[in-house]
């Protein structure tokens, strides 16, 4: 038998919320649900999770120990989407800015560093244009910056 997640969410809701009838509300699963996850639980641990009182149910001693675990895991399964969630709307990979004498040793370094970029590697190069008769050469960016919102 394997141990589910789900089953976890159930016991840590179910206990801070002191009754399966409002672990099911909340979870949207019947209490006949709520208490199929326990039995699971005691299953998977060979344990009583909770004694039967005149208030309720009640954590034992083995069940003390499984909710603590489980609100551990859960905190740490949690703490770890949001670190991926993070991670993708983080910035990542080359950028590359072509700019002018002046611009690109002066002006975008301190734009760039004012912003707060992390995670990516800027490349700012300086080009010399080429002047002729009819003015810049066609084919070269005066300036272009990238800068994420």
């Amino acid at each position: 038998m394997s141990l589910r997640v789900d089953y976890l969410i159930t016991l840590v809701t179910a206990v801070e919320l002191g009754s399966f009838a409002k672990a099911a509300r909340k979870l949207e699963i019947t209490e006949g649900g709520v208490s199929h996850h326990m039995r699971a639980l005691e299953r998977y641990f060979g344990a009583k999770l909770f004694i039967k009182t005149v208030k309720g149910p009640e954590l034992s001693e083995e069940g003390k120990i499984v909710f603590r675990v489980a609100k551990d895991i859960l905190d740490q399964l949690e703490s770890a989407r949001r670190r991926i969630n993070d991670m993708k709307e983080v910035l990542r990979g080359t950028v590359k800015i072509e700019a002018s004498t002046i611009p690109g040793e002066h002006v975008l370094p301190h734009l760039i560093s004012d912003r707060g970029v992390h995670n990516l590697n800027l490349a700012v190069c300086t080009l010399l244009f080429v002047v002729s008769g009819l003015g810049l050469h066609p084919a070269l960016l005066l300036m272009g910056v990238l800068m994420a919102p």
